[in-house]
């Protein structure tokens, strides 16, 4: 049995996970494929995310107004955090596959839940 059961290794579930597992929880990911971010390898179908990848902002503003605007990143509460989706491609509307690769990296800690 476990606290916290989570029922997908979408990016919710991989982000509620990740705060589960650093705030010493116990809890468990049920996913119907073998890995985190599986829905984005069929949809859309396009294969183009179709939330920006807000790689810069204007002169003056901080790296929390960035984060913000960060529509594909999640949460991540490592000092040796997951490369953001930002960092990983320079299109405004990135394939869907950037955004595989990076839910299957930020999803490596948990791969035991």
């Amino acid at each position: 049995h476990h606290g916290f059961p989570i029922v997908g290794a979408g990016p919710a579930g991989i982000q509620l996970g990740h705060f589960l597992y650093h705030a010493g929880r116990d809890y468990i990911i049920f996913e119907r494929n073998s890995h985190a971010g599986s829905f984005f390898e069929k949809f859309p179908r396009h294969r183009k995310l179709i939330s920006l990848n807000k790689r810069s902002v204007r002169d003056g503003r901080g790296h929390d107004f960035a984060f913000r605007h960060d529509w594909n990143s999640l949460i991540d509460m490592r000092e040796n955090r997951t490369l953001p989706v930002t960092k990983r491609s320079k299109e405004l509307f990135p394939a869907a596959d950037v955004l595989v690769d990076y839910l299957r990296d930020f999803a490596a800690e948990q791969s035991d839940f």
